[in-house]
């Protein structure tokens, strides 16, 4: 459907080709139709401006709700990563006395004795309780619970504060119970 101009006019020729009045007529007629189309006389590209704006707001919305879908997921992915990274032993060689800080596996190669400390506060997060294994490959190793005391100790001791490795290649396997608070040798 064709849109017809009204502001299209003929005006006199005298009033047009004059030297003084022609340009005024000229930039009326001007003025006259660009003010018809921005009222809405021709395309309206302000309510299509409108219009293309509440679509835009609207998908801004969905993308909002979508960040906060997403933010819910990273917290509980992060959670998943700590839940894993307890689970992960780090290898450690111990030449001189050192203090356990998460699950470990620690061979010591000392030539005199040293003692191997247990986490004073280790992790109490039900099912994944802190793990310690200690093996002796050189000189005497004292464990030390720390604070804690350790349960199931070879020559049925139980509740020490702190026992000794004495014979080459001896080793033990500690898990921390958050339920008694003790190390329990497995």
């Amino acid at each position: 459907m064709a849109k017809v101009d009204p502001f299209v006019i003929k005006w006199p020729r005298k009033w047009t080709t004059d030297e003084e009045i022609g340009p005024v007529i000229r930039y009326l007629n001007r003025f006259l139709h660009d003010f018809w189309i921005r009222t809405g006389g021709g395309d309206d590209f302000i309510l299509d401006l409108q219009t293309r704006l509440t679509i835009l707001e609207a998908e801004v919305a969905a993308l909002e709700v979508r960040v906060t879908a997403l933010e819910a997921d990273v917290a509980i992915l992060q959670a998943k990563v700590a839940a894993l990274e307890a689970l992960v032993f780090i290898q450690v060689t111990a030449t001189a006395d050192y203090t356990t800080t998460r699950n470990e596996v620690i061979t010591c190669t000392n030539t005199d004795t040293i003692t191997i400390s247990l986490n004073a506060t280790p992790n109490t997060i039900p099912a994944q309780n802190e793990e310690v294994h200690v093996a002796m490959a050189g000189s005497r190793v004292v464990v030390s619970g720390n604070g804690k005391l350790i349960m199931g100790v070879p020559g049925g001791r139980d509740g020490v504060s702190s026992f000794t490795l004495n014979i080459q290649g001896q080793g033990v396997q500690m898990v921390f119970n958050s339920d008694t608070d003790k190390w329990h040798i497995q």
